[in-house]
C-alpha cells in the first residue's frame, strides 16, 4: 500500500470517528441547534433546530423553561449542512 492509500484510509477513519462523536453528542442532548454564518440573518448568525422541536414547542406553550435541558450548539458551515445533520443524526422535520 502506498502513502496515498494510507492517507486516504486514515482520512476516512478520522471522518468516521468525527461522525461517531457527533452522533454521541446529538444522542446525549435534548436540544441541538445548528449554528452557521448567514449574512442575511440578524447579527450574521443562522440557526437550525437539529433536535428538540417538540421540546421547544412544549416550552413555548407552557411558558416555562426546565433547567435540566441538555443543550448543544453544533457549528455548521451552512444551513444545508445543518439540515443534512438533522436528517442523519437528529429528528425528522415535523413540518414535512
Amino acid at each position: 500500500m502506498d502513502i496515498l492509500d494510507e492517507n486516504y484510509i486514515s482520512g476516512l477513519v478520522e471522518q468516521a470517528n468525527r461522525i461517531a462523536l457527533a452522533r454521541k453528542w446529538v444522542d446525549d442532548a435534548d436540544l441541538v441547534i445548528g449554528v452557521f454564518n448567514d449574512h442575511e440573518e440578524p447579527y450574521g448568525v443562522g440557526l437550525h433546530i437539529i433536535k428538540g422541536q417538540r421540546l421547544i414547542t412544549t416550552v413555548v406553550a407552557e411558558q416555562s423553561l426546565k433547567s435540566d435541558i441538555r443543550q448543544l450548539c453544533l457549528p455548521c458551515n451552512c444551513l444545508e449542512e445543518a439540515i443534512a445533520i438533522q436528517r442523519e443524526l437528529g429528528e425528522p422535520d415535523p413540518t414535512h
